[in-house]
């Protein structure tokens, strides 16, 4: 209706890891076993470990699921090592006897440290020690990058926010620059490790129009993705000045069926009922003149039907999103 007026490489220290177990492996010895000074064999104590059934879901996030773990160890006399592990279990052989502090990490596809924990244990002389990591979310800083998407068209004068809440209650709000047309984005650095509330707002003008609230689970050197898609907007629409006293409107026929005639309706810019106005004959270009013995002047939105035979279509609006323009509109109408 118009108005007429790539492979992956794991970090260095697993590559060396890796390495050195195939190495050792072939001359049958475990490459977890921890040696003491001189390299001689530390003792015959074991250590069974594992993480925790909270650790290896933690909040119930994809995010915090590792797709594998790495354990190591510092003990007696300088001994130590260090194995991985692909489900969180593992057991270390030929430990020396005494304390050792044990450290887990849990790495993601990426072999980013997600999870991480560290207990201090005793190791028995000739027996299997168990130890339960409780491994929690790493400290360090990541980051978020929250972007917001529309049909342009259904705007006037875009602008588009991203206001997040960190663990501690602090709120830090940031404009989203537009990019492209319809297309917003920022990305938000430094952020300590965490669980975030994120809240995407779109203003069309100083009114919002849309929004959508997310939860992100910030991660150690990673990036959090928030990706907001409003597909239904809230228009605000495009005021028509009409000055005068009268003027037209008009809008294209149904492309699928033959209208007998058309209703108009209108009704005052943000009230919800339609008011019947008068009627329209049918033609290749449908038009209808709004005079003041119709209508008072005044700020309107209006709304046509076609009528047949058959009955009556639903109300066509100035604020639809196939009207023209896009974006919606409504007359402003005064006498000068």
């Amino acid at each position: 209706m118009t108005a007429v007026t790539a492979h992956r490489f794991r970090p260095l220290r697993r590559v060396l890891a890796a390495l050195l177990c195939a190495a050792v492996a072939a001359a049958a010895v475990s490459c977890s076993q921890a040696l003491g000074p001189g390299g001689q064999s530390g003792g015959g104590g074991s250590l069974s470990l594992g993480v925790t059934a909270a650790a290896k879901s933690a909040e119930n996030t994809q995010q915090l699921s590792p797709e594998s773990y790495l354990f190591s160890g510092s003990g007696p006399r300088g001994a130590s090592f260090s194995v991985f592990s692909g489900d969180g279990g593992r057991t270390v052989t030929g430990l020396v006897a005494g304390e050792w502090t044990v450290r887990g990490e849990g790495l993601n596809e990426n072999d980013e440290v997600i999870l991480e924990g560290e207990a201090a244990v005793e190791v028995q002389a000739n027996g299997t020690t168990p130890l339960e990591l409780a491994l929690q979310p790493a400290e360090g800083a990541g980051g978020i990058r929250a972007t917001a998407q529309w049909n342009t068209e259904h705007t006037v004068d875009p602008s588009a926010n991203v206001k997040i809440t960190g663990p501690d209650g602090e709120t830090t709000a940031a404009s989203l620059p537009i990019v492209s047309g319809g297309f917003a984005e920022r990305e938000l650095t430094e952020l300590a490790a965490g669980s975030y509330h994120v809240a995407v707002k779109l203003y069309d003008g100083e009114v919002r129009v849309a929004g959508s609230v997310y939860t992100a689970r910030v991660l150690k050197g990673s990036t959090a993705e928030i990706s907001a898609e409003f597909n239904v907007l809230n228009k605000v629409g495009e005021p028509l000045e009409a000055r005068g006293d009268s003027f037209t409107l008009g809008w294209d026929p149904p492309g699928n069926a033959s209208a007998e005639h058309y209703r108009v309706y209108y009704r005052a810019r943000n009230e919800y009922e339609w008011s019947f106005l008068g009627e329209a004959e049918a033609g290749a270009q449908p038009r209808f003149t709004v005079t003041q013995e119709l209508l008072d002047y005044g700020t309107y939105e209006f709304a046509v039907r076609s009528v047949n035979a058959e009955g009556q279509s639903k109300l066509h609006t100035s604020m639809c999103d196939d009207a023209q323009p896009g974006s919606g509109w409504y007359v402003k109408w005064s006498l000068h």
